[in-house]
């Protein structure tokens, strides 16, 4: 206990150079787990471990569901220098650590989302390091034939058959945006260049927001519109034939 309690101590007052950072000038980690499994304890103690220890900026946080034991859980961890202030407070997309705390979870949910080549990725499983990887490589094998076949086979475009594959899982988020910037989304979702998601996506926004007041129904039926209807002309490179293209 002593000598653990020295190599602390010394810890705390030695700065760590990060190996390696992002274009922000931060090294991000991601645990997947389910509940129940210490993500959550995990993340939090890798936070402490960097302000406290490393000398380190610090950051943790976790996402989860409501139940107690089985739901999804992420946590999120990212470090900086000292000397470099932690400016973002948002889910670690491109880890360069990736902790699956259990081998199921990859051909369940879509733990591998944002790798890369250089992505150190720690698996929790009884097999060897050869029969992990053979499984994963067999499991982005499938994943690239697939969207493929729906492709190439079924005449599926690419950005819909990329849906069918762990990218399109859903997503919960709070989205905070003044007056002036959704009139100006409205304008860039709504046309009919826009993938069919976001003009959806758009769609259930401005009913929402038409449903609050008279003031928000007024706003939406007036300002929320394709940029067409705003410009008098079309500002795509290939028009839907709704306007004409500016000469």
């Amino acid at each position: 206990m002593r000598e653990y309690s020295a190599r602390m101590e010394h810890m705390m007052y030695t700065p760590v150079t990060l190996p390696v950072t992002n274009e922000y000038g931060y090294f991000e980690i991601r645990l997947e787990s389910i509940g129940g499994l210490g993500a959550n304890l995990c993340g939090k103690m890798l936070g402490e471990l960097g302000a406290l220890y490393l000398s380190l900026n610090s950051l943790s946080f976790s996402s989860y569901g409501s139940e107690k034991r089985g739901s999804p859980v992420k946590s999120y961890i990212r470090w900086s220098p000292a000397s470099h202030p932690l400016r973002i407070n948002s889910p670690v997309l491109q880890p360069h650590v990736l902790g699956i705390f259990h081998e199921g979870l990859i051909e369940t949910y879509p733990v591998l989302d944002g790798i890369s080549a250089d992505t150190k990725i720690v698996l929790n499983t009884p097999l060897s390091c050869d029969e992990a990887a053979e499984k994963y490589n067999a499991m982005m094998k499938s994943i690239t034939e697939t969207c493929s076949y729906l492709e190439k086979e079924c005449g599926i475009p690419r950005e819909d058959a990329a849906m069918l594959l762990p990218l399109g899982m859903e997503t919960k988020i709070v989205d905070k945006r003044n007056l002036r910037n959704l009139v100006d989304m409205s304008g860039q979702r709504m046309c009919t260049r826009a993938y069919w998601e976001y003009r959806q996506m758009f769609g259930d926004i401005a009913k929402a927001l038409s449903e609050v007041s008279d003031e928000w129904k007024y706003i939406v039926d007036n300002y929320f519109k394709p940029k067409c209807d705003k410009a008098g002309y079309c500002t795509e490179k290939k028009s839907c034939g709704r306007m004409p293209k500016k000469q």
